[in-house]
């Protein structure tokens, strides 16, 4: 199997057999993220996800503005008292579109599909602990990304939902894939897509790029 892809569980366990050995005392900071996954070869979700995992279980601690900490004994009851309000959530959304460049920045930003993309990258920004892998599925003028290598570059990111914005039949068929595996799928498009799936529809062009 191909290193990158590398499953949130089997790095979990690494991770906390280095605590359990001693390797990383009580109190002490471990590796950032961008480290671990060069050191371990795994998408940086993965390696987000196998932390967080670890930091509910109380074995991390996290500190903001310093980094993520190896927790002493007394962490885990202080964990536990958390208000359940202030419960992070850790995952990764894929969004794809199909945005064709364009030489003018301002011609671009009037695509209904880039005005609707940078709508959802913002409001996933302002979500604690949620990350994003966005395709483009036209990265040039005249040349289209292969869906299926899409969907694997997807899935070795390990996401946990993928957004559809304005999906053309490549992206029905990544759809069906999603859908399939039992991912959650959202659509958001001028016209309702032939899909079994939620959708975010605008009743015209100004609605939607104004929305």
């Amino acid at each position: 199997m191909d290193d990158t892809r590398k499953s949130a569980p089997w790095l979990t366990e690494r991770l906390r057999q280095r605590v359990a050995s001693g390797e990383w005392a009580p109190g002490t900071m471990i590796p950032g993220r961008r480290t671990l996954t060069l050191e371990y070869r795994a998408a940086l979700s993965t390696v987000e996800k196998s932390v967080a995992t670890l930091i509910a279980e109380g074995l991390l601690r996290a500190d903001d503005r310093r980094g993520t900490y190896v927790s002493t004994p007394s962490a885990p009851a202080a964990l536990a008292s958390t208000p359940a309000s202030r419960t992070q959530v850790y995952a990764n959304v894929g969004l794809v579109a199909g945005l064709v460049p364009y030489d003018s920045p301002a011609v671009r930003r009037e695509q209904w599909p880039a005005r609707m993309l940078e709508a959802c990258e913002h409001a996933l920004a302002a979500e604690p602990g949620v990350s994003h892998t966005f395709i483009n599925m036209e990265p040039e003028p005249g040349r289209s990304e292969d869906p299926d290598a899409a969907v694997r570059r997807l899935q070795a990111d390990a996401v946990d939902a993928v957004i559809f914005i304005e999906p053309d039949a490549s992206g029905r068929r990544m759809i069906r894939t999603f859908v399939a595996a039992g991912t959650p799928v959202v659509c958001a498009a001028l016209d309702p897509v032939l899909e079994r799936v939620p959708h975010v529809c605008a009743d015209d062009l100004a609605g939607g790029a104004l929305a």
